[in-house]
């Protein structure tokens, strides 16, 4: 796992917004076509999804099985995130 990856995953939104500014790629990919950005939905971490979105993650890419992270925020239950994304992808 990359460490934007890592980062979104364990809620550290200092350290994904660190790792953007240093060049880091909001829409890398992991083995199974993993964003960072499925990895902030499904752990809900509302400020590493707006630092994700504010340097251009997708918010409609989907996985390798065709999930995208509005469907790991909405079977997680983070309604707040799933906000996020929905305002995004209608922006």
């Amino acid at each position: 796992m990359a460490p934007l990856h890592g980062a979104a995953s364990d809620r550290h939104a200092d350290c994904v917004a660190t790792l953007l500014a240093a060049g880091a790629r909001p829409n890398a990919t992991s083995k199974g076509k993993h964003t960072p950005l499925h990895f902030a939905t499904f752990a809900g971490c509302a400020a590493c999804v707006a630092a994700l979105l504010a340097t251009g993650a997708r918010p409609t890419a989907a996985s390798t099985f065709g999930g995208t992270p509005a469907h790991n925020a909405a079977s997680a239950g983070h309604v707040a995130v799933l906000r996020q994304l929905l305002a995004a992808d209608s922006a």
